[in-house]
């Protein structure tokens, strides 16, 4: 019977030094710790894109040219001119003599010469060698016209034209004033083929206000447009048949030097630097559209963005130049998808402030218990966020106290209306444990996880505003450069995508804004 006491107590000791062992203070595991892991997916290539809709007064256009053009300028050359000259010559006739001296002469008819002087008009016709000076009399104008703008200006013409031969001699003139007043105009049409290379048309013509005239004599002036006219319009047109050829395909060399990836930092932490990475892709003309008030046009070009704690090698064969295409001529938006941190460290203290250092309490098959967290750890386990708690518990049976770690894994969610990232699909990991977690469940579960589902967010907005305001600068100094006015809007921001970094959280934001041609 000893032997059998004996042998019973040495089982309760030794069931109460297992248990004892496992109440022990040291921390315990209630779930499954999983193993740190970053994702080697990355973010996503977004497409990023700039259109820039320029919109062009005629106005503009006119005062430019009234600033470029020359208000005077001079020319020369010769034509034949026609003019009926009077002139008094001599002429001898013979006349019959009658009367008292044909008497004296036998009463017989004589005949005898006789001089006299005569007026005589005679039509001559002699080139002239003349100097033209032009002078703009008014401003420019700029006005559509179907398919094209029409530039003119109001000129006046005058000058001397030199006289050689009989007209000189016989009207004692050596040089004489010209004058005459036109308005001349060009019709300008402009395109950029798929090849990149520009077509200009431009046809130039003048009309007569008053009509070239030459001053004969102080007395009056004779009509001489006949053979003024088609030289101006020839050298007018010569002129203007030169012009696409001294453009040539520039805009293509110029734009190719430039069409090659890009390489922006973005964050300049020395222990994970972080750049976006621009390949571009395809870039669109809208061709021009000329308005009652103003020529249109946009230009837009695409671009792969992708975000990489590398920056994009340079090629060794720049890409080639894509084809032109066709876009609408209001296109100004500009698209840009640029990354933002969000460290774990942010995520930690919005948990910690919800449940570090506080009490939940309820009832449990062991008694009334608390739970308190001490600690938070937040790591990456691929797609999703471990949330490791340090916990001690109180139990209403003093021999059920313990402490420990319990894991939780989350799906980091962008709330894109409230500019915030939240931990959704909050659970346990599988327990390990399940005595003392039959005992703390439903603290854990009803309140702790309750808890950080609900109101463990980021609040992303002060990033945003920061990163907007970067940005903002950084495109300015970049569109005063080119003449452009590139503005990020304050309503609008996109969370697009998220990644889970081995020390933070990469959220890529999505900008837009309007990108125009300032008017000069």
């Amino acid at each position: 019977m000893k032997k059998k006491v004996l042998i019973v107590a040495s089982i309760l000791v030794a069931a109460a030094v297992a248990f004892w062992v496992w109440w022990s203070p040291a921390d315990k595991n209630l779930s499954d710790k999983p193993p740190r892991s970053v994702g080697t997916e990355g973010i996503a290539a977004t497409e990023s894109s700039i259109a820039v809709s320029a919109v062009i007064r005629y106005a503009a256009i006119a005062n430019a040219m009234n600033k470029v053009a020359p208000v005077d300028f001079s020319t020369n050359g010769r034509q034949n001119v026609c003019v009926n000259i009077q002139e008094q010559v001599k002429k001898t006739v013979q006349e019959r003599v009658g009367g008292d001296v044909g008497k004296l002469l036998g009463e017989a008819a004589k005949f005898v010469t006789k001089v006299i002087t005569i007026n005589q008009t005679r039509h001559v016709c002699q080139d002239i060698d003349y100097t033209v000076s032009v002078h703009r009399d008014g401003p420019f104008t700029v006005t559509p016209i179907p398919g094209a703008i029409r530039v003119s200006v109001p000129v006046s013409v005058s000058g001397t034209a030199g006289f050689t031969g009989d007209v000189a001699n016989v009207l004692k003139l050596d040089k004489k004033n010209f004058r005459g007043s036109i308005t001349a105009f060009a019709d300008v049409s402009m395109d950029i083929g798929s090849n990149w290379c520009p077509t200009v048309q431009v046809r130039p013509d003048f009309v007569w206000r008053d009509k070239a005239q030459l001053e004969i004599a102080g007395r009056f002036w004779i009509d001489v447009d006949g053979s003024v006219g088609p030289k101006l319009k020839d050298t007018l047109n010569d002129a203007a048949k030169k012009l696409p050829d001294a453009l040539g395909c520039g805009l293509k060399d110029m734009v190719a030097r430039s069409w090659h990836p890009y390489s922006f930092q973005v964050s300049d932490l020395k222990d994970a630097p972080l750049y976006v990475n621009l390949t571009p892709g395809k870039v669109g003309f809208s061709g021009v559209q000329y308005e009652n008030n103003a020529v249109r046009l946009a230009l837009a070009a695409n671009a792969t963005a992708e975000v990489s704690t590398m920056p994009i090698p340079s090629p060794v064969n720049p890409p080639e130049l894509p084809p032109l295409t066709r876009i609408s001529a209001t296109s100004n938006k500009l698209r840009l998808s640029v990354p933002l941190r969000a460290r774990y460290d942010d995520l930690r203290s919005a948990a910690g402030r919800l449940i570090l250092d506080r009490d939940f309490s309820g009832a449990t098959p062991a008694g009334h218990a608390t739970v308190r967290i001490k600690e938070i750890e937040i790591y990456p386990a691929g797609k999703s966020l471990v949330l490791g708690l340090r916990f001690d518990a109180k139990v209403e049976r003093k021999i059920l106290d313990a402490k420990g770690w319990v894991y939780l894994i989350a799906e980091p969610l962008l709330d894109k209306k409230n500019q915030m990232l939240r931990l959704g699909n909050v659970k346990f990991t599988r327990e390990v444990d399940n005595k003392l977690w039959a005992v703390l469940s439903a603290i854990f579960r009803e309140q702790i996880q309750k808890e950080l589902e609900e109101k463990a967010v980021v609040d992303l907005k002060p990033g945003i505003a920061a990163l907007r305001t970067e940005l903002q600068n950084k495109l300015s100094a970049l569109g005063s450069k080119q003449g452009i006015v590139l503005k990020i809007k304050d309503d609008f921001i996109g969370l697009e995508q998220i990644h889970l970094a081995d020390k933070d959280l990469e959220v890529v934001a999505g900008f837009e804004g309007t990108a125009d041609i300032t008017e000069e």
